[in-house]
């Protein structure tokens, strides 16, 4: 939990869960069926190919699964599935002291990440004297010192350096909006199951895609975490160490 949180790329990626803005996920001209919401979404733990599902008749009563072809023929219930990502669901979300815990590292990467980017006095004396050169350029030219070939040349040159340094000032990302819209985002994980337990179908596919870019793997009857989203890893990760500590357990792995 060392490592800068706060990045570009990551920062759009907590984004995309908090605000669940990633595209929808269809079946192409089939209605999707409201028992099987993780249909196309999960993989087969054997063989890695996408699981399909269906509702079967047995001696007394149907029984519903998510299940791989021929010739792997692996087979899951629905309600396992179902406790299987209801435990990972509990596990990214935040309440209570942990909460608090999550939030007060974020403060802190990003402290750190903007002190080592803070622009120091250098940066804006070579912005002063770009504008000054810049501003020499255009009365030399007005003065007929330089032609206008020359005029155009040099002012490319000034301007795309001026460019730059007012892109580094633009990189720099403002403290106290970062930290509100992590505290925005962090809000709706405080009910995350809850979300996914009463959305419509729809709903539910957008949540799952928003949390699993990369499909859903199971190992050992649990969600593999290696392609989820990294900052709700981060979240688990806290979860536990929490859990572990307010119920003296033993904490390591």
């Amino acid at each position: 939990m060392h490592e800068p949180i706060i990045t570009k790329s990551l920062f759009d990626k907590v984004q995309d869960v908090l605000n669940n803005r990633r595209k929808k996920h269809h079946t192409n001209h089939k209605k999707l069926n409201e028992n099987f919401p993780l249909k196309g979404f999960l993989l087969c733990p054997v063989c890695n190919n996408p699981l399909t599902a269906s509702t079967s008749k047995g001696r007394s009563k149907y029984y519903s699964y998510y299940h791989c072809i021929s010739p792997c023929n692996g087979r899951y219930q629905l309600d396992d599935v179902n406790i299987w990502l209801n435990d990972y669901l509990k596990s990214i979300t935040l309440k209570g002291q942990v909460k608090i815990l999550f939030e007060e590292i974020v403060k802190e990467q990003l402290a750190k990440q903007t002190e080592s980017k803070q622009l120091g006095p250098k940066h804006f004396e070579q912005v002063d004297k770009i504008e000054q050169k810049i501003e020499r350029l255009q009365d030399m030219f007005v003065d007929g010192e330089i032609d206008k070939n020359d005029y155009q040349i040099t002012k490319t040159r000034y301007e795309n350096i001026y460019l730059e340094l007012k892109d580094k000032e633009n990189d720099t990302i403002d403290k106290k909006d970062v930290i509100q819209l992590y505290q925005k985002g962090l809000n709706k994980l405080d009910v995350i199951e809850k979300q996914y337990t009463e959305a419509d179908i729809e709903g539910k596919r957008m949540l799952i895609g928003s949390i699993f870019p990369n499909k859903i793997h199971f190992e050992n009857k649990k969600v593999r975490t290696a392609d989820v989203n990294p900052i709700l890893n981060k979240i688990t990760s806290i979860n536990r160490t929490y859990g572990g500590i307010k119920n003296g357990t033993n904490l390591k792995n």
